[in-house]
């Protein structure tokens, strides 16, 4: 009985071992290619799309440049074998932590465009960027300790062989920076349209001016930063004195460039507060159901209803 409690022993404490060694093993192997990933996004590798071939043969004159030492896991995978787990069951168990890994990061909800085109964007990058973990790891760079500046000087000097076109990736981020960059010129102009209305509203109806200057006063005041607070209340001093003030919405195709972008700076403020307030204030979500419609039928400058879609709704 105490041959075999010993034995037990043993094969407890050898199996703790190599736990342990597999925990150290697939540790550095995560380490290791999260190091080899940085270095290729700081030379920005992954915005082109470079031939497999010559992404292959680039990786191995790297690895083959210098003479360099073996990595760390090459000791680590010897201490493996000495337990009778052979390198073959080793890379098995990396390559499904691996892959496991990437499946995970992923997973997103596929929700409007933007977030379509988010969730395709992050497809394409893991993508990229487990293409590349492959080819380093079939041109070796695991079983040699190769310095994070040789990396990056090596992948430059592939880059700089020749002029590569965008990757997907690159496009598909160009592609979001346009959608976004239309999405914020709609809503400024939305805002600048509907602080013209909000003018065109004052000026016709005095009693309704001097209501809603009080809130707008008090709207300005609530800015988290007293100075823009102050600033803005400054830029619409006229028109909360004075819903004729000169300025605010009159469009005069002699106004100077600083003064129309002072023009259009007012009624983004007045747009901006609208926006804010209407679901709070049932007589301004009935001034806009009963009055906008026939503002922008009205305006001299061509709207397109549907940018108001949800207003008018």
């Amino acid at each position: 009985m105490v041959q075999g409690e010993t034995a037990l022993a043993d094969s407890d404490e050898k199996r703790d071992d190599v736990r342990e060694l597999e925990g150290d093993l697939s540790r550095w192997f995560f380490k290791e290619r999260r190091r080899q990933i940085r270095a290729a996004h700081k030379v920005r590798w992954f915005d082109y799309r470079i031939p497999k071939l010559e992404v292959c043969a680039g990786l191995k004159a790297i690895r083959t440049a210098t003479p360099r030492p073996s990595a760390r896991r090459s000791s680590l995978t010897k201490r493996f074998q000495k337990f009778e787990i052979g390198a073959a069951e080793v890379n098995a168990r990396l390559k499904v932590m691996n892959d496991a890994q990437g499946s995970a990061s992923g997973a997103t909800e596929e929700l409007g465009e933007l977030q379509r085109l988010e969730a395709e964007i992050a497809r394409a990058l893991s993508k990229a960027e487990k293409d590349f973990i492959f080819m380093t790891g079939e041109a070796g760079w695991f079983e040699v300790r190769i310095l994070t500046a040789d990396m990056m000087n090596g992948l430059e000097a592939i880059l700089a062989m020749d002029s590569y076109p965008a990757s997907q990736w690159d496009r598909l981020k160009q592609k979001r920076s346009r959608i976004l960059a239309k999405t914020r010129s709609s809503g400024v102009r939305i805002k600048a349209i509907l602080g013209g209305f909000v003018v065109a509203q004052c000026r016709h109806k005095p009693e309704l001016h001097r209501r809603l200057a009080v809130d707008i006063r008090q709207y300005l005041g609530e800015h988290p930063y007293p100075k823009i607070a102050a600033k803005n209340l400054e830029i619409l001093a006229g028109f909360l004195a004075d819903p004729h003030d000169g300025g605010v919405s009159d469009a005069n195709k002699e106004t100077a460039p600083e003064d129309a972008r002072a023009r259009n700076h007012r009624q983004i403020l007045l747009g901006t507060w609208l926006l804010a307030r209407k679901d709070d204030d049932p007589s301004i979500a009935r001034l806009i159901e009963e009055e906008l419609e026939g503002f922008l039928a009205e305006s001299p400058v061509k709207v397109s209803p549907s940018m108001f879609q949800d207003l008018l709704n």
